[in-house]
Order: C-alpha cells, then structure tokens, then sequence
C-alpha cells in the first residue's frame, strides 16, 4: 500500500508543524517553511551520494508501491512524541512504506549517520520487494 497525504496526517508520525513538501518518485520529504533550505540539502545530498539507488528506487516506483517518507521534525518535542526516543534520525516501518524522522538540532543532520539511515531504508525497501518480479535490485 501507498501511503499518501492524507494517511499521513492520520499516522503518528504526523505533526501539524509540517507544511511543505518535496516528492521526487517515491521519496517524499516533509518539512516546515523554516527548514526549506535543510530540506533541500537533505533532497541534494540524496540526490548526490544515492544517485544509483534513487534511480532503482524510482524506475520500480511504479509497480512496486512503497514510499520513502523522510520528516524533518522541528522540534525535539515533535519528534520524540512521534517516535518516542531520543535518538538525532530514526528509521521505522510504516504499513509498507518506510520513514525516516529526523530530529533537527542546533548542531544540524549528522549526514553520515543520515547516509546509514537511507541505506538501511534502502536495504528494507529491497528486502520487502524481492518477492515482486521485477528487475533485479543489487545493493
């Protein structure tokens, strides 16, 4: 199942602060105005160092339908009451999509923890779709 807007702002891992948006296939990164230029270098620094696997990711983003949710959280409050950890970027699964909530601090995204994140989210995104024939997926 494809999670879309509005099952999202149903989940817990909504919050109301969330306000902006960038889609590019199956990644889908929300976000506040406030954090548009964050939200930006998170869409680049996918788009740079993830090049082969967003590529795989949208060219099979048709028939096989999981998202990539990426929510910059602006608060640490919004993000432990989503997640309930005090972890800086957490995965989890979501029905058959993946999120990955990031807990903005002062300090800024720790980008390689960022980096181990997506490949784990990558690894799972794989995993949960070998079983859909399709071109193979390697890692």
């Amino acid at each position: 199942m494809k999670n879309g807007y509005s099952q999202l702002i149903q989940s817990k891992y909504f919050v109301t602060d969330f306000n902006s948006a960038i889609f590019d296939g199956p990644i889908r990164i929300y976000f506040t105005q406030t954090q548009e230029s964050l939200a930006l270098k998170v869409y680049f620094h996918i788009q740079n160092r993830f090049a082969e696997e967003v590529k795989r990711l949208k060219d099979t983003s048709t028939s096989v339908h999981t998202s990539l949710f990426i929510l910059i959280y602006p608060t640490q409050d919004s993000f432990k009451k989503c997640f309930e950890v005090n972890d800086k970027i957490v995965m989890a699964d979501w029905e058959s999509d993946l999120v990955i909530g990031i807990n903005e601090s002062i300090d800024g995204i720790d980008f390689n923890l960022f980096e181990s994140k997506f490949q784990d989210a990558y690894t799972q995104w794989v995993h949960q779709n070998k079983k859909i024939k399709h071109e193979e997926f390697s890692l």
